[in-house]
């Protein structure tokens, strides 16, 4: 006999749809989170979703789910279901652990490891074809071709063994005939290399880790709720999933936002357009041999006339250019009434435009608004934007409040507090007797040196024109200014001059036993080795490696080990600017969520929604 829990008719009904959609603008996840609660009354039976499997785009949607369910339970504890991560188009997360263990998989090749296997292909073909070229070039050329690895795979349908016979040779300009030739690197080169290693590129070992959970399910079907909710099903893998979850016994598939209206001739269209917002699910539809028609409506929804009327718009307006060709007849026969103007109208209600002269005044008059939201008990505001920059500038606006703000997709690690001093110890390195470079690294609120010798040794030492070129004029150059202080226009008690001169003879100590110079060339490893020894001697212990960015950090010194490797030696200029970049490229998770104010990108919008 089922479970209490399971035998109400509604979504999770096995002999009911099995395929549903949650409209734009909803709040995807409180609304799913409610239905679940009141169909397994959830409330009085807090172990009804228990033995359940959720399925959610990523690691953020995660919390938020349970969140959710925490809520739509009025706040009693619950034993909440098993809540996973997919990983989709948006999101750099990796293939579920729980999937992966089922196939006896290689382990995936991280991504340093395959940027610098790439870059030891493109290095090794360009001295085939005796052509002088840059490491950091073919550094540059490796990102690419792992950029078009990628993309090859989440579009499902690329053969590389097909390569040489896309077009005939003679009929092949010469630098296309080169093209082809360099694009043997990852048709034939990059996978006998995997193949050597016994690792997997990320998004193949993504689809077979898929294919083995379909398997599983296959073998032994579930006898709990399988759900897969707000997948767009962008990738093969996350296809094959959700195909595997509808011939489950109780399966269930939630989209998020489909057009549910799409005309046949329109659904064709848009799976030959990459670039419009329903093309994930038009080609998802597809392979699952479903129409919009078959897709059911999430129960118990209230739309507002200004919302139905808004969404019918969008998607009109979002429609193929073939498909629009008399916008205000089309607009017209939305409206009830056939008024297009009044319909146009009504689906503009309580939409604002203000136009920002630059960057900084649109920041500014977003904070602004999320700020006045504030001021109205239990209202809640969300910025959505796909500009990271925007975010950032947004949530530190927002701080001069004191309100704490972060960006769901988290902080770049350049900008943490262990991110930060490394990058400043590595262009300290380059010059230590680069007055502002030394300034901006003893300035770190990290640093263990005593702030009053800090602003001393700026005060009596460093202000003013440069008159030394490396660190033994410099010790020179203070030992004559703190000598004799009256000619720099101050005084100095000899307290304070002893502290300068502890605080010089420390940073000379760091110095001295440094393996690397700025004016040799050295390898990655070697100079990311110093830039770590130096940070471990002038922080605060147990800084820089305590805490999630500390731990950050070492991730990231060892994957530029790795990847640096088949470059050789190089500039210290060069593997600054790499570590730069690859710090710029890693997001922290920051900070608590604000409980009334959000910055979201894309991803979290969809499957959310605050009341402005």
């Amino acid at each position: 006999m089922a479970p209490l829990s399971w035998r109400m008719r509604g979504v999770l009904d096995p002999n009911g749809s099995k395929v549903f959609s949650i409209p734009a603008g909803a709040n995807f996840l409180g609304e799913f989170a409610q239905q679940l609660a009141a169909e397994t009354n959830l409330k009085a039976h807090p172990e009804a979703l228990a033995d359940a499997l959720i399925y959610v785009p990523n690691r953020r949607s995660e919390r938020a789910l349970a969140f959710a369910l925490h809520r739509a339970a009025g706040g009693e504890a619950v034993l909440l279901p098993s809540i996973r991560a997919l990983g989709d188009l948006e999101t750099s997360d990796p293939p579920p652990s729980a999937e992966a263990a089922l196939a006896d998989l290689p382990p995936v090749i991280s991504p340093a490891q395959r940027i610098g296997g790439l870059t030891r292909l493109v290095m090794a073909y360009f001295e085939a074809n005796k052509v002088s070229m840059p490491a950091v070039s073919c550094l540059s050329a490796a990102r690419e071709l792992a950029h078009l690895l990628d993309q090859a795979a989440l579009s499902g349908d690329v053969d590389w063994a097909g390569l040489e016979d896309l077009v005939p040779e003679a009929e092949l300009a010469t630098h296309w005939q080169q093209s082809v030739q360099f694009l043997k690197i990852i048709a034939q080169d990059w996978p006998a290399a995997l193949e050597d290693k016994n690792k997997m590129d990320p998004y193949a070992r993504r689809y077979e880790a898929a294919a083995a959970m379909v398997k599983h399910w296959q073998a032994n079907p579930p006898s709990a709720p399988v759900i897969i909710a707000g997948s767009t099903g962008a990738t093969p893998a996350r296809r094959l999933q959700l195909h595997a979850a509808l011939e489950l016994p109780k399966g269930l598939v939630v989209f998020p936002g489909l057009d549910m209206e799409l005309p046949d001739e329109r659904l064709e269209q848009l799976r030959e357009t990459p670039s419009h917002p329903q093309f994930a699910l038009a080609r998802t539809l597809g392979d699952l041999s479903l129409a919009p028609q078959d897709v059911g409506t999430w129960p118990n929804r209230t739309d507002s006339d200004a919302q139905l009327a808004r969404r019918r718009m969008i998607h009109e307006a979002l429609a193929p250019a073939e498909s629009t060709s008399d916008l205000t007849k089309t607009l017209a026969s939305m409206a009830s009434d056939g008024n297009a103007a009044r319909f146009v109208e009504t689906a503009l209600t309580g939409l604002d435009l203000i136009e920002a002269s630059d960057d900084t005044e649109e920041a500014l008059l977003a904070a602004i608004l999320m700020r006045e939201t504030l001021e109205t008990p239990n209202q809640t505001a969300a910025l959505v934007t796909p500009d990271a920059g925007l975010a950032r500038r947004v949530s530190a606006m927002l701080r001069r409040w004191e309100i704490d703000v972060a960006p769901s997709a988290g902080l770049p690690l350049a900008q943490s507090p262990a991110g930060s001093l490394l990058l400043l110890v590595a262009k300290w390195l380059e010059d230590v007797s680069h007055p502002a470079a030394l300034m901006a690294l003893l300035q770190h609120p990290l640093v263990r040196f005593e702030r009053a010798a800090i602003r001393d040794l700026d005060k009596h030492v460093l202000r003013g024109p440069r008159v030394w070129q490396d660190w033994p004029s410099l010790m020179t150059h203070s030992a004559r200014g703190l000598a004799d202080p009256p000619s720099r226009g101050a005084s100095i008690s000899n307290e304070a001059r002893i502290k300068v001169e502890q605080l010089l003879g420390a940073l000379q100590m760091i110095i001295e036993r440094l393996t690397v110079s700025p004016d040799r060339l050295c390898t990655g490893a070697d100079w990311f080795e110093s830039v770590a020894s130096v940070a471990s001697e002038v922080a605060l212990p147990p800084h820089p490696w305590a805490g999630e960015d500390g731990a950050a950090v070492s991730r990231l010194l060892r994957d530029l080990v790795d990847l640096s490797e088949p470059l050789g030696p190089q500039a210290p200029q060069v593997w600054n600017e790499l570590f730069e970049a690859e710090a710029l490229s890693h997001a922290l998770p920051v900070g608590e969520p604000h409980p009334r104010l959000a910055i979201w990108g894309p991803l979290e919008a969809r499957l959310q929604t605050a009341a402005r």
